[in-house]
């Protein structure tokens, strides 16, 4: 690794060290991208969820300027194949939980929308395009793949070093609506915590 092109980020207001790469000191940064996700000292993701919503939004005006094909099939597809998943890539770690956040990554669809069904007249309903469409909201959306992330976890099938899974799961009682696959709520007061994948 070269000093140069590493960066500490240290979380929390209890220490504040310096930490050195082959006697270089690491300069020290609130905020760096690590494998295509912004994370934040603060672990907030509102910077991250601007930049997947700018991305998205580029991406968007090139397929529109590029696809010349008015059916309502073919930009669906469009979006499902170039926009969607930068919407949705890592969402299980960077899922926001603030109004604000949030909508911001929903005005994306709702452009998307406009688009798709050609209708960009500010009196049209935004919300009877997304039904004529039948698409679930970006928030409902990534709650079913954090769902989907956790089954994968509980099966086995998630790539997590079993030696640093967290047990959530809590003993069997004999109660009627106990049983084997029960996990435990954690108690947090810290909504960066609240909110993250496993809570």
């Amino acid at each position: 690794f070269h000093p140069d092109k590493c960066e500490v980020l240290q979380f929390g207001n209890k220490w504040k060290n310096t930490y050195y790469l082959r006697n270089h000191p690491l300069k020290s940064s609130k905020e760096t991208k690590y494998l295509g996700v912004t994370i934040a000292t603060d672990l907030s993701w509102r910077k991250h969820s601007i930049a997947v919503a700018s991305k998205a939004n580029k991406t968007l005006g090139f397929v529109r300027r590029n696809l010349k094909i008015g059916a309502i099939s073919t930009k669906e597809r469009a979006f499902k194949t170039f926009v969607r998943p930068q919407l949705e890539y890592a969402c299980q770690v960077w899922d926001p939980h603030r109004v604000n956040t949030t909508k911001t990554l929903e005005n994306v669809l709702r452009r998307v929308a406009r688009w798709v069904v050609n209708r960009s007249r500010q009196t049209s309903s935004v919300g009877d395009m997304l039904r004529q469409l039948n698409w679930k909201p970006q928030e409902e959306r990534r709650k079913k793949i954090r769902l989907t992330t956790l089954h994968g976890y509980h099966h086995g099938e998630v790539a997590i070093n079993s030696a640093h899974k967290p047990t959530f799961q809590i003993p069997k009682l004999n109660t009627r609506s106990s049983h084997d696959h029960k996990y435990a709520t954690e108690t947090t007061y810290r909504d960066y915590r609240k909110y993250s994948f496993f809570p």
